[in-house]
């Protein structure tokens, strides 16, 4: 959204004089010329707590990712901001100014900071004489901006705190801040993807989309269920991969191709990211699997070679082995009537794979693991 010479701009709210909790915008702040330009809100003149703000924000004076300017007395408590954000004079990560007798508290930022003016901060603008940053963070790394706070005018003032972006991954550091961790607004923190796709503090209150997919050779049921938004740190609801004729489920896969749990029916546990699993299947077209075959497949997982021995009086004859990565491609295949063989396997990527066996009219399968 875009104003020109506008005062008092916000993604949520331009003024709030007011108590706000439990709130969010995504909403992107264009004003060149504006003042009072904050992600969420662009003077507070009140009590915000619990809110968080990830869109860009552009101002040119009292320019900030979260809020443009605190007043006298206002407070921001357990709040974040996660956009770029971009402006002149007094512009900040978190907040442009924070006012006099103003407190900002466990509060973080982590956007781009774009500005060349003296009162500018990863964190703050510009900190007043008897204004407090108190158990603050911002990253050091994408805000590409120091110090925390472009000028601060309260010399017994708690600087908000620079850390690497691979710090705000680790839960302990907030704990020693004093952050409260739990499932309610006094303690609403958890650990979990933040909207910019790095681990972070983020709220109790987080959803994330959980989606089950099914790869050729099946499909996933029931439909109701394929995209589940779950709250974090929580569980999935129970889906099952179910395989078409002459197809069997492998196992569950990440999008990378990692294979995951081959559990089936699955329920995804401990929710803390956008999530995408993937059923996979393999073709066969034998008559019927004979488990009472005595057939040794070691070492599996293997590294550069696969030994397979076989009771011949059980089961002797020509076989055709194969083996096939998790896209049903065929990789291996051999023909040998001895009682054992040895696959070489060296130059196959690290994986799953399916070890095939033809006798006749009957074949044989075997998960093998690949290191």
């Amino acid at each position: 959204m875009k104003w020109y010479n506008v005062t008092q701009i916000g993604g949520f709210a331009g003024l709030n004089s007011s108590d706000i909790m439990d709130c969010s915008t995504s909403v992107a702040i264009e004003s060149t010329n504006g003042m009072y330009v904050g992600g969420f809100v662009g003077e507070n003149d009140g009590h915000i707590k619990s809110c968080y703000a990830t869109g860009d924000v552009t101002g040119n004076t009292f320019t900030g990712g979260f809020a443009g300017f605190s007043t006298e007395g206002s407070t921001l408590a357990n709040c974040y901001a996660i956009g770029t954000t971009t402006g002149n004079d007094r512009t900040g990560g978190f907040i442009g100014e924070n006012s006099y007798f103003a407190t900002c508290t466990n509060c973080y930022s982590c956007g781009k900071v774009n500005s060349d003016a003296w009162f500018s901060g990863g964190f703050a603008g510009l900190n007043r004489s008897t204004a407090h940053t108190l158990f603050c963070f911002y990253d050091r790394a994408t805000s590409l901006k120091n110090p925390g706070i472009g000028m601060d005018h309260n010399g017994q003032n708690m600087d908000p705190v620079s850390l690497p972006t691979a710090d705000f991954a680790g839960e302990q550091v907030f704990l020693d801040a004093g952050w409260g961790f739990g499932n309610t607004i006094v303690q609403p923190w958890q650990m979990g993807m933040a909207p910019d796709g790095f681990f972070r503090p983020v709220f109790y209150s987080q959803q994330y989309p959980v989606t089950f997919q099914a790869d050729t050779g099946g499909f996933v049921e029931p439909d109701s269920l394929l995209t589940q938004f779950i709250f974090l740190g929580q569980n999935s609801r129970s889906v099952r991969a179910v395989p078409s004729p002459k197809h069997k489920f492998l196992a569950w896969y990440s999008p990378a191709g990692d294979s995951l749990t081959n559990t089936n029916p699955l329920i995804v546990s401990d929710i803390r990211s956008d999530t995408l699993v993937i059923a996979r299947f393999v073709y066969y077209d034998a008559i019927e699997e004979l488990p009472s075959v005595k057939w040794i497949v070691y070492p599996n997982p293997a590294t550069a070679s696969l030994n397979i021995e076989w009771d011949p009086i059980i089961y002797p004859g020509d076989r055709c082995y194969s083996l096939t990565d998790i896209r049903g491609r065929e990789v291996i295949k051999r023909n040998s009537d001895s009682n054992s063989i040895t696959l070489d396997v060296s130059k196959l990527d690290p994986g799953v794979y399916m070890l095939g066996v033809l006798s006749g009219k009957t074949r044989l399968y075997r998960k093998i693991a690949i290191q």
